[in-house]
């Protein structure tokens, strides 16, 4: 195990620890609006997109996850942890603005928001691989339950709050354009996770 978290003060864990916090909020919703919700599998039917793309889209990270964690593990000691998580966020960013453009591509938008999807479900693991060994450095052992279980707290919550937030303003028959705010809204939130 790493001893550089032993090296800290405990105010420079803590502040640490809260940025890692922030980015994993930051993330929860994108993550979550793919593969748990059916804010995709919806703007997909609006685009008129087949039954199969609705249900492939919540599939996709999982795919993702099973095919890729591993062989990106050495892309990111190629790369290195801090610049692996900021690759990540760049791409996830530009695949969720590429899933706001799909109505301007016409017929081929649900293929659009496909493409997103599948290139944001890549991006994943890389970040995975890095996020996890990055918290060595700020964890000492005996912190890391509180941590986790503060975390995936926060990170439950707000996504609750968010999706239930949305179905509250979305309204019986949402148009296509407040999905699209939906999607740029979350490309911004890459920035955060960096």
């Amino acid at each position: 195990m790493n001893n550089f978290a032993a090296t800290l003060t405990e105010s420079q864990r803590r502040r640490a620890q809260m940025h890692a916090i922030k980015a994993a909020l930051y993330g929860c919703i994108p993550e979550l609006m793919l593969s748990s919700s059916a804010v995709i599998i919806t703007y997909i039917a609006l685009l008129n997109g087949s039954d199969m793309f609705s249900m492939l889209s919540s599939s996709l990270c999982g795919i993702a996850y099973v095919l890729l964690l591993i062989p990106l593990a050495g892309i990111n000691d190629l790369l290195g942890l801090k610049l692996s998580v900021r690759i990540a966020g760049r791409i996830a960013f530009g695949a969720y603005t590429l899933m706001a453009l799909a109505p301007f591509f016409g017929d081929a938008a649900p293929y659009m928001v496909i493409i997103g999807a599948f290139i944001f479900s890549m991006t994943n693991p890389l970040y995975l691989n890095a996020w996890y060994p990055i918290l060595d450095d700020i964890l000492l052992p005996q912190e890391r339950i509180l941590f986790f279980s503060r975390m995936r707290f926060l990170y439950m919550g707000l996504s609750a709050a968010v999706f239930s937030f949305l179905g509250l303003i979305m309204g019986r028959k949402p148009p296509v354009w407040f999905f699209q705010l939906i999607m740029m809204l979350t490309a911004v939130t890459f920035f955060g996770r960096s």
